[in-house]
C-alpha cells in the first residue's frame, strides 16, 4: 500500500533522506538537520573519492559507505518500532532498508501522520502547523510577507542563488549571470497577477514558494528521469535497429527524412504527448497533489495559485536548461541565442497554462464533487501541452528535409507563429472553462472557514483536517 499516501510515496522516491529526517524527528528519534547533513556529507564525499583516490577504492568505498548508511537507518526505525511496540527486528528493518528503502521511508512516514504527529518542515524540522500569514494579509507589503517565512524556504532561497553563482563564476561568463537574473521575470510577472496583485490573503506566500522550488528542483529531476526511461523505449517501437542508429547519430539528412517521413511523424506523436506532455503533466501534478501542506487549500482561487506556482518552478528549470543549450545561430552569438531563447519560452507559458487547465479539474474534483480521475484531470493539460511540442518536433523535421520555398527567415516565422496560436487559444480556453466555472459555482468560490472544510474541500481537506486534530491536542 505505498501508493495510498502520494505525498510519501512521492517524496520517498525522488528524496527518501529528506522523508527519513522529518519523520525521526517529528518522534523526537533524530535531529533533521544532523541526519540530512550526514546523507549529503555521505553522497558528496562518492566523487571526491573517486576523483583523489581513483575507481577502485571508490567502488570500496561506496560499497562500505551505503552499508554503514542502511545500518544507521535501520537502527532509527527499530528504535521508533520497539517505541510504538511493533512486532519485527533488527534484521527485518535492515533488509527492508537495503532492499526497498522507498517502501520503508514511505511506510514510516504513513505511521507518523497515522499517530498524528504535527507536520514539520523538511530539513529544518521546523513546526508550522499554524497559517504563515500576517495580519490583514491583503494590505500588508512585501517585507511583511517575507517576514513570515519559513526557514526552510529561506535556506531554499539561499541555496539558489549560491548554485546560479557558482555555476557563472565556474564558467566565467559574466552574461550568464544576467540569464540567470532574467530567467526568473516571467515567474515573478505571472505570479504578480494571478496571487500578489489581488489573492496574497488566499495562500500563504511560504506555501506559494515551497510549491515552486519542489516543481524546480524535484519535479524536473522526476520529469528527466521518467523521460529517459521512455524515449529509448518510443524509439524502439518506431524505428529498427539500423534507423534508430542513424537517428541517434545525427545522419537525419534529407533523403533520410523522406525515407523514413511517417515514422518520424509517429515518432514525434509519441514523443510530443506520451514522453513529454504527459510525464511533464504528471509530476507537476504531483507538486500539489504530493507535498504535505500545513493546512488545506481553503478556496479554488488558492488551488489555481498552487498549482500555477508549481508548474512555474518547472518551467523556469526548464527554461535555464534550454536556454544554456543554446547555440550561435542565424548571426546571433550564444549570449544573443540565450536572451532569444528565453525571450520565447517566457512569453508562451505553456506550462502554467496547462497547470491551470489541471486546477479547473482539481477544483470540480474537490469542490463540486464530481468524480474526476487522475487520467481526466490530466488529459486537457496533456493535450495542450501534447500539440505544443508536437508541432515544434514534427516542423523541424519537415524543415530539415523539404524545400517549402519560404526561405530560413520564413521557416522560423512558422516555428513561432504555430506555436503562439496553439498557446494562445490555450490561453483562451482555459479562462473561457475557469470563468464558468466561478459563475457556476457562485459563493462556493469564496473562502470557507475551517468548519466547513469537509464540504468545500473534498477528501483532501477531511484528511489534514484530521491529522491537524490529534497533532494540536499533543
Amino acid at each position: 500500500d505505498c501508493c495510498s499516501d502520494v505525498e510519501a510515496c512521492w517524496w520517498s522516491c525522488w528524496c527518501s533522506c529528506l522523508v527519513f529526517s522529518r519523520t525521526h524527528h517529528s518522534f523526537g528519534i533524530v535531529n533533521s538537520g544532523r541526519s540530512f547533513a550526514y546523507f549529503v556529507i555521505c553522497v558528496v564525499s562518492w566523487p571526491l573519492v573517486f576523483v583523489f583516490l581513483g575507481p577502485a577504492f571508490m567502488l570500496m568505498y561506496f560499497i562500505v559507505s551505503l552499508t554503514l548508511l542502511f545500518y544507521y537507518r535501520a537502527s532509527v526505525r527499530t528504535e521508533l518500532r520497539e517505541a510504538l511496540q511493533i512486532q519485527g527486528d533488527f534484521c527485518s528493518d535492515f533488509a527492508a532498508h537495503c532492499c526497498c528503502i522507498m517502501c520503508a521511508m514511505a511506510q514510516e512516514s504513513r505511521q507518523a501522520k497515522f499517530m498524528g504527529r504535527p507536520y514539520a518542515d523538511f530539513i529544518t524540522g521546523e513546526n508550522i502547523t499554524g497559517e504563515l500569514m500576517p495580519q490583514s494579509p491583503e494590505d500588508a507589503g512585501i517585507w511583511t510577507h517575507v517576514q513570515t517565512l519559513s526557514l526552510l524556504t529561506r535556506l531554499l532561497c539561499g541555496l539558489t542563488f549560491v548554485l546560479f553563482a557558482t555555476i557563472a563564476l565556474v564558467w566565467h561568463q559574466k552574461e550568464s549571470s544576467l540569464v540567470y537574473v532574467l530567467v526568473f521575470v516571467s515567474p515573478i510577472v505571472i505570479l504578480y497577477f494571478t496571487y500578489w496583485r489581488t489573492s496574497r490573503h488566499e495562500i500563504p506566500l511560504d506555501v506559494v514558494m515551497k510549491l515552486f522550488f519542489a516543481g524546480f528542483f524535484v519535479a524536473t529531476l522526476s520529469a528527466m528521469v521518467i523521460e529517459s526511461l521512455l524515449a529509448p523505449i518510443v524509439t524502439l517501437l518506431v524505428f529498427d535497429p539500423k534507423t534508430m542508429k542513424q537517428l541517434r547519430g545525427g545522419q537525419a539528412n534529407t533523403q533520410f527524412i523522406h525515407e523514413h517521413i511517417v515514422q518520424l511523424l509517429i515518432f514525434t506523436f509519441l514523443n510530443g504527448f506520451l514522453v513529454a506532455a504527459a510525464s511533464e503533466e504528471f509530476t507537476k501534478y504531483l507538486v500539489v497533489n504530493g507535498c504535505w501542506l500545513p493546512h488545506p487549500l481553503r478556496t479554488p482561487k488558492a488551488v489555481i495559485i498552487a498549482y500555477v506556482a508549481g508548474a512555474l518552478g518547472f518551467s523556469t528549470m526548464e527554461n535555464v536548461e534550454y536556454a544554456f543549450g543554446a547555440h550561435p545561430t542565424q548571426g546571433l552569438d550564444t549570449f544573443e541565442s540565450q536572451l532569444f531563447l528565453l525571450f520565447i519560452r517566457s512569453v508562451l507559458p505553456v506550462h502554467a497554462i496547462c497547470a491551470a487547465l489541471q486546477a479547473n479539474k482539481a477544483i470540480q474534483r474537490d469542490f463540486e464533487n464530481i468524480q474526476t480521475p487522475i487520467l481526466r484531470l490530466l488529459a486537457p493539460a496533456v493535450a495542450l501541452h501534447g500539440l505544443f511540442d508536437f508541432i515544434l518536433m514534427f516542423l523541424t523535421f519537415v524543415f530539415m528535409g523539404y524545400k517549402t520555398g519560404m526561405g530560413s527567415n520564413g521557416e522560423t516565422a512558422v516555428m513561432f507563429t504555430l506555436p503562439f496560436v496553439i498557446a494562445l487559444a490555450g490561453f483562451a480556453y482555459t479562462w473561457c472553462v475557469l470563468r464558468s466555472q466561478r459563475e457556476r459555482m457562485g459563493q462556493g468560490w469564496q473562502r470557507v472557514g475551517d468548519g466547513d472544510l469537509e464540504d468545500a474541500g473534498g477528501d483532501e481537506a477531511a484528511a489534514m483536517q484530521e491529522m491537524a486534530a490529534p497533532a494540536a491536542a499533543s
